[in-house]
């Protein structure tokens, strides 16, 4: 029972040094849309590619983005909702809680094959 109770401590000391915060959330978005662009053009972003800075540009705005969305930090893991979304960030992770949905309508855009 002691190596229980030590084991459960030290997992929760892991899972509350590695909680992840507003500017991993940030990099971690700004990732995913790099990803989700680059998908989409069909492209890698090597330094020859005329896309590279704009395609870095816009994910540059997702850190913006992402100093909009509210944290709930449990200590041992944090919930991120952005808009309608939800994320579960625990482990230095992040996991969608929901799929993200048509949100595009809240900024007068079209979904256009994007899938998540």
């Amino acid at each position: 029972m002691k190596k229980v109770l030590i084991a459960l401590g030290i997992i929760a000391f892991l899972l509350v040094v590695t909680n992840p915060d507003h500017d991993d959330f940030g990099d971690w978005i700004q990732k995913r849309v790099e990803k989700e662009i680059q998908k989409e053009i069909g492209k890698d972003l090597g330094k020859d590619n005329p896309f590279t800075d704009l395609i870095k540009g816009a994910a540059g705005l997702t850190k913006f983005i992402s100093k909009a969305a509210t944290r709930d930090n449990y200590y041992l893991f944090s919930v991120y909702t952005l808009g309608k979304d939800k994320f579960l960030g625990i482990g230095g992770q992040f996991v969608p809680l929901n799929k993200i949905k048509e949100n595009y309508k809240d900024f007068g855009l079209q979904k256009n094959g994007f899938e998540y």
